[in-house]
């Protein structure tokens, strides 16, 4: 996984807001979440994460199972679980890893920043 060099700044713009908008910064990705997380650390909070879960043995550490797979349906379970966590599920748009929701206020600078 490369991490853009703009990524940090993209976040800092986003904890920093814009009037009369309101902006998080998720990371979805097929990968498995302790990877994601471990090279984003310092970037985006794990929190914020949404990988692959895998369910290991505790005495081999190997995968007994795939708990959640965030790609294809589940990167859209993902999505919903969002929309309703963060109260906007009024047509929301991804693309990317970027979401939109017009229930947002419309907000140019947020736009432009999306659409770049």
């Amino acid at each position: 996984m490369r991490l853009k060099s703009a990524i940090p700044a993209l976040v800092e713009f986003l904890e920093r807001g814009v009037e009369g908008c309101r902006l998080s910064f998720y990371v979805i990705s097929a990968a498995p979440r302790e990877i994601a997380v471990s090279a984003l650390a310092g970037v985006v909070p794990a929190e914020n994460v949404y990988g692959t879960e895998l369910e290991f043995d505790a005495r081999s550490g190997e995968v007994r199972a795939i708990k959640r797979v965030p790609a294809g349906y589940g990167k859209v379970a993902v999505i919903d679980e969002l929309e309703h966590r963060l109260d906007i599920a009024s047509r929301v748009a991804s693309a990317g890893g970027v979401l939109w929701s017009s229930a947002m206020p419309d907000c140019a600078a947020a736009r432009a920043l999306l659409a770049s």
